[in-house]
């Protein structure tokens, strides 16, 4: 009788923590790809940065060309501007190394590159 009552309770403890290690556990993995994926948001910001920083020096030191592409380490950074009189209206596309998008559009002054205007368009993957 004890040889049968034997297995039954082994794999019901076994079942029970396992459930519970892995309900322990979820909560640590949500957080986990929270802080990637707000770090990737973080990479992204920095590549508009260093792109919006570019952009502004070319457009003072008269290399301004209407579409271009920043190449970076952990990404892209591309615009393409149309002028009217005193000022270019740009719109940046920002793409990391995984994938991840970011859209802006920036009204820059011509004369010293100074951001006059600026929309986020969305994020996406």
């Amino acid at each position: 009788m004890k040889a049968f009552f034997i297995l039954p309770t082994t794999m019901i403890l076994a079942f029970l923590t396992i459930f519970l290690v892995t309900q322990q556990l979820q909560p640590y993995i949500s957080e986990k790809l929270f802080y990637k994926e707000a770090e990737e948001q973080y990479k992204l910001n920095h590549l508009l940065e260093n792109g919006l920083t570019l952009l502004k020096r070319d457009i003072t030191s008269q290399s301004f060309s209407p579409q271009y592409t920043y190449r970076f380490q952990n990404g892209s950074v591309s615009y393409t501007a149309t002028a009217d009189e005193f000022s270019y209206s740009i719109e940046i596309t920002v793409k990391s190394a995984h994938n991840k998008q970011y859209r802006a559009w920036a009204k820059l002054r011509k004369i010293d590159g100074v951001v006059m205007e600026w929309k986020e368009k969305h994020r996406s993957e």
